[in-house]
This record gives structure tokens, sequence and C-alpha cells, in this order.
């Protein structure tokens, strides 16, 4: 599990904290400051041209602005290069993750904002807890 914020907050994200009650015995928790955020980033886009042909990821994540757009192409990257679940930092599981997302079957999982609704009325995507295979 991928999460990334300014602090890690160990009553959430501690081995005895709120959420790891809630996930699967032996979950790893791998939190990213805002510099592991961006060595993780600069190391994935290597292997991402190297894969995919696709040129100037890390480029574009530095001219984002603020912080939080980078971190939303960050999630991307980093499931993309390690799979496994991305949560924000600040989010508490009240329920087991097995209520959200089933490791062996699903390839790709993302949250309906119930509360946001497009123009046209089509539900918005929630980023703040992805999961995907690698």
């Amino acid at each position: 599990m991928h999460f990334t914020g300014p602090e890690r907050n160990d009553k959430i994200w501690g081995p005895r904290g709120t959420n790891s009650r809630h996930t699967p015995p032996g979950t790893e928790f791998r939190f990213y400051d805002d510099d592991q955020m961006e060595l993780s980033t600069l190391s994935i886009a290597s292997r991402f041209e190297k894969v995919t042909g696709v040129a100037g990821v890390y480029e574009a994540w530095k001219m984002l602005r603020p912080i939080a757009f980078r971190a939303d192409l960050w999630r991307l990257l980093v499931l993309w290069e390690h799979g496994g679940i991305y949560m924000d930092s600040d989010l508490v599981f009240l329920r087991q993750l097995s209520k959200f997302v089933d490791v062996d079957q699903d390839t790709v999982v993302i949250c309906q904002d119930p509360y946001m609704k497009r123009d046209d009325n089509a539900p918005m995507l929630w980023n703040a807890l992805m999961a995907a295979r690698r």
C-alpha cells in the first residue's frame, strides 16, 4: 500500500494504526514524503520511457503546480511500476479493505465520488483510493 503526504501519521499507518487493523496480515505500507515522491518519480519515469516509449514524464511532473497535482501523476506512476493500492495519507478505513478491493480478482479499482457530479450529471471519479495490478 502506497501513500504520500507531508508527514506520516503512525496513528493511522503505524504497525498498530487504524488502517493496519483493516488490511490483510503482512500488508506493506510504503510512505513517500515529497522528496521520496520526487526520487521515485525520476526512477519510474526512466523505466516508463523504456517500456512505453513515452519520454518527458519526470519533466512534466516537475512542471506541475501545486504539489497535489504532482501527487496525482505520481500515484498513477507508482501503481504502474509496483501495482498495489494507493491511498491518501489522511484516509482512515472504517471497514476491511476487502470490502473495497478484491486483491485476487480486481485489476483496477477507482472510487466514485458520491458528492460530485460533472455538468452532464455523470459521476466523477475520486483518486484518493485506487488499486491496480502492476
